[in-house]
């Protein structure tokens, strides 16, 4: 098979898995191209609905799609791919920002791929690019404090560890679990871990800034709707 058949071969692999998110997005934010995925995942729409737009007028929070600008400049004047992590829609996401080659009469422009609902590794990740955003789904309800010890539980930590690190009585983490467990509706604490551990969550994401996807009629047609 020649090159360019096999890369053609690939690039539909990819772009036709649920759960890779493709994006195309030049640096004045237009959206120049997304796949079905990442146009459900992000915003609720069709890729034929938000193609053309630019990708601040499509997310929850203008800010977003700034900081998304933003990082693909950065990997752009880097000369190379950059990653970060993120939740969203209280999973558990690697995105990765690569440098696209075009003409010397287009605008630079970088892809954005995303791996929904990826699982984190053992110990995290040390990646260059960071967010300041979050969107926790179906973990909305929780308080920045009960979301601390969640991401506490899903490191496998128990109440007496968290009362330790949160510098709290064991009392309070106790009573802060059963609030969390009757939101989520799981008392079980391997249940809870799995469900911090799904959305890859940490201590300090509690102090990102929360934004919410707003949801359409077509959302259950999505296979990361939540």
């Amino acid at each position: 098979m020649p090159d360019g058949q096999m890369h053609e071969a690939v690039w539909k692999i990819v772009e036709g898995d649920p759960m890779i998110g493709v994006a195309v997005i030049d640096l004045n934010g237009l959206l120049l191209y997304i796949n079905e995925a990442a146009a459900k995942a992000y915003t609720d729409r069709s890729p034929g609905e938000i193609i053309g737009r630019r990708i601040q007028k499509l997310l929850p929070d203008p800010a977003l799609g700034d900081e998304m600008v933003e990082n693909g400049r950065r990997c752009l004047e880097a000369g190379r791919s950059m990653e970060l992590r993120r939740v969203w829609r209280g999973r558990h996401h690697y995105v990765t920002y690569s440098p696209l080659p075009c003409d010397d009469e287009e605008d630079d422009r970088f892809l954005c791929v995303v791996k929904l609902g990826a699982m984190p590794p053992a110990g995290g990740a040390d990646l260059e690019l960071h967010t300041s955003f979050i969107e926790l789904g179906p973990l909305k309800e929780l308080t920045p404090r009960e979301l601390e010890v969640l991401a506490l539980i899903g490191q496998g930590l128990r109440v007496a560890d968290i009362a330790k690190l949160l510098h709290r009585s064991e009392r309070t983490i106790e009573k802060h679990r059963e609030s969390i467990g009757r939101k989520l509706d799981s008392t079980d604490r391997v249940a809870l871990a799995l469900i911090a551990r799904r959305a890859g969550l940490r201590v300090d994401d509690a102090s990102l800034k929360r934004i919410e996807v707003q949801r359409t009629d077509n959302s259950k047609d999505s296979p990361y709707s939540t």
